[in-house]
């Protein structure tokens, strides 16, 4: 069986986003992801920032990566 194809994506969020959760700012960036498709990402460790690995809920702000 091959692998499943892995895509790789590097999001910087904006003063729009600041404030939102993190699922809700991943799905809003990436239509074709429902929040909760992405609440399993960031579960699964899949979805990582420059300080490490975040929860679902993060409360996020501008310049995040």
């Amino acid at each position: 069986m091959a692998p499943a194809a892995t895509r790789h994506a590097r999001l910087v969020l904006t003063d729009a986003d600041t404030g939102l959760r993190l699922d809700q700012a991943i799905a809003t960036h990436v239509p074709s992801l429902s929040r909760s498709q992405a609440q399993r990402l960031i579960q699964d460790g899949r979805v990582r920032l420059s300080d490490g690995r975040p929860k679902p809920a993060l409360i996020v702000w501008a310049g995040l990566e």
